[in-house]
């Protein structure tokens, strides 16, 4: 006996509910307007997601596989390494800068709503770890390449990177321009180059 086939498109209604996060926070974000937007009945979304909690985490996981394809795509791209980072440093102000969501739902709202559950900070650990070793990656291949400076401590190097970025949202926030963000991401991505 099969079961009674989902009404609704689990990515469509992942995504309605990432932009409540994004919009309203998790404390801020209500389940009449989680139901509003993702167009579902509260016992739907409770049935296919579980609780608010199992719900936001669900729409961080899918925010974090869109927007690690967008990274991956500027990393994993045939140009040299200083084009690799700036596609990706550059991508990250544009995030920040966005006036309809601005900054990473990670850095913005997951990061914000860690002191409620143990699962958020785990969450966020997971996420910066991930970045963390993509980026060590990218760098010790470009110290082989010769095009990036010989770090003796690419994973250390890697942290200072993503730290750095890390700040382009709290930036944006208050009210740098994105030329001038765009400026300090080059910036950043310069350090790491062999003829800087």
């Amino acid at each position: 006996m099969t079961g009674r086939p989902r009404e609704f498109d689990e990515n469509t209604a992942l995504e309605a509910a990432m932009k409540v996060f994004w919009a309203d926070g998790y404390v801020g974000t209500s389940y009449s307007s989680l139901v509003d937007a993702m167009k579902m009945s509260r016992p739907s979304i409770y049935l296919a997601f579980g609780d608010k909690e199992s719900l936001f985490l669900k729409a961080v996981e899918f925010y974090c596989h869109k927007q690690q394809a967008i990274n991956m795509s500027a990393l994993n791209s045939d140009e040299n390494y200083q084009n690799r980072l700036e596609k990706f440093a550059t991508g990250l102000v544009k995030n920040a800068c966005n006036k309809k969501h601005p900054g990473c739902l990670v850095i913005t709202v997951l990061a914000d709503a860690t002191g409620i559950s143990t699962k958020f900070k785990n969450k966020l650990k997971e996420h910066v770890k991930a970045t963390d070793t993509v980026i060590a990656d990218l760098i010790r291949r470009g110290i082989e390449a010769g095009e990036l400076k010989p770090f003796a401590n690419p994973e250390l190097q890697a942290k200072v990177f993503v730290a750095a970025l890390s700040g382009f949202a709290l930036r944006a926030r208050a009210g740098e321009s994105e030329e001038d963000l765009m400026n300090v991401a080059k910036e950043t991505v310069r350090t790491l180059l062999v003829d800087a």
